[in-house]
């Protein structure tokens, strides 16, 4: 099947400027299509004109507009006489225009003197909305150095010379507040459609959030000074969280039913005991608060994939999960190794005690479920191996 462009919208306008003191504007917008020419009256567009300012700007405060109540004809009355005045067309937000940008120069109108200007005004799309392409969103175990790339929010009515358009980067790590990090970025692609920039030095064990801002800008007809001549299309929020360093220690922590503590997702969806392999999802960094060896009786912190920490909800006797560690509070363990004192080694049986002092760490059933931390005493259930 043939497929048929959506049409571009063009004004054909006669400006009539009557002998009054406010000028009437009338005119007549057409929709023309790619392969057929210009056909069909528009509907349900807003004509608008604003007064030039001295400095050759416009003045928004100044202006006159209409929505049309019918199949391609407006006329309304300018409201403030002879001047220069800067046209605007727009039909909704999202597609065919702005009410804050003039699709063309500013037409004089001067009482008592007929004005006559026909042409073809055209109205600049919005880019569409740019999507994430790698990472993608929801990705994890991403290296630190990477080419960031997203779709360029371009189709065929859109991928024009005269209507370019360049990209703002917001990005941060661990839920802080975004920052620009990338300001009109041109799309240095493969021409496919896919922008791409060398993204260096993420950093270990986080999680990012990013967004692409595409700005159609308008090329040469408009350019007054102090100007916004540009449209703005922003993408979702894209997610995605980088590998562990690779320096650094990594364990499972083994049931005595010998499965394994599981962080959903790698940390924000859950703590239980049903992993039955070592991954993303099973594997944790032991954060020892006091430094150096690994001793029984140290207080640590237990660190997932994505940079949450096990917690124990209220300090204890209640559930467990896996969540952003902002006080390192409920998130303190105390590992205590079951053999008696000492250095602790991976293969040794341990106990984790929860920040109240008198819970654990709990497996039900010793695995295989649910986890808590309610368990007064250390039984089977509450005896761990990591590895």
């Amino acid at each position: 099947m043939k497929r048929i462009r959506p049409p571009v919208l063009l004004v054909l306008l006669c400006l009539i400027a009557f002998p009054a003191a406010a000028q009437t504007v009338v005119g007549r917008v057409y929709r023309t299509y790619a392969q057929y020419g210009t056909c069909c009256y528009a509907n349900f567009f807003t004509m608008k004109w604003c007064k030039q300012n001295a400095d050759g700007t416009p003045n928004l405060g100044q202006c006159g507009s209409a929505q049309t109540t019918q199949y391609g004809d407006f006329s309304f009355n300018i409201g403030w006489g002879s001047g220069y005045y800067f046209p605007y067309m727009y039909r909704d937000d999202v597609y065919w225009g702005s009410s804050t940008y003039p699709i063309s120069p500013p037409a004089y109108f001067q009482a008592g003197v007929t004005n006559l200007v026909q042409g073809t005004l055209e109205s600049r799309p919005r880019a569409l909305p740019p999507n994430a392409v790698y990472p993608p969103n929801g990705a994890v175990n991403v290296p630190t150095t990477i080419i960031l790339q997203w779709t360029d929010g371009l189709d065929a009515d859109r991928r024009r010379t005269d209507w370019p358009v360049t990209y703002d980067i917001y990005g941060s790590g661990n839920e802080f507040p975004e920052i620009k990090e990338f300001d009109n970025l041109p799309c240095l692609g493969s021409g496919n459609g896919i922008c791409n920039i060398a993204i260096n030095n993420l950093t270990y064990t986080t999680r990012y959030q990013w967004r692409v801002v595409a700005r159609m800008h308008s090329g040469p007809i408009v350019q007054q000074a102090g100007l916004d001549n540009s449209y703005y299309t922003s993408s979702a929020t894209f997610k995605f969280s980088t590998t562990w360093d690779p320096t650094v220690a990594v364990y499972t922590i083994s049931t005595s039913g010998g499965s394994l503590i599981k962080a959903s997702g790698g940390g924000g969806d859950g703590v239980d005991a049903t992993g039955t392999a070592s991954s993303y999802e099973t594997q944790f960094h032991f954060v020892d608060a006091n430094g150096g060896s690994l001793m029984s009786g140290d207080p640590i912190y237990i660190q997932t994939n994505r940079n949450y920490y096990i917690s124990a909800v209220n300090g204890g006797g209640s559930g467990v999960n896996a969540i952003p560690a902002w006080t390192m509070d409920y998130e303190r363990w105390t590992i205590e190794r079951l053999a008696g004192c000492c250095a602790i080694n991976p293969g040794d049986e341990v106990a984790f005690r929860s920040v109240s002092g008198t819970n654990y760490l709990s497996a039900l059933n010793g695995g295989g479920s649910s986890v808590n931390a309610q368990a007064t005493a250390i039984g089977p259930w509450e005896t761990f191996t990591f590895r």
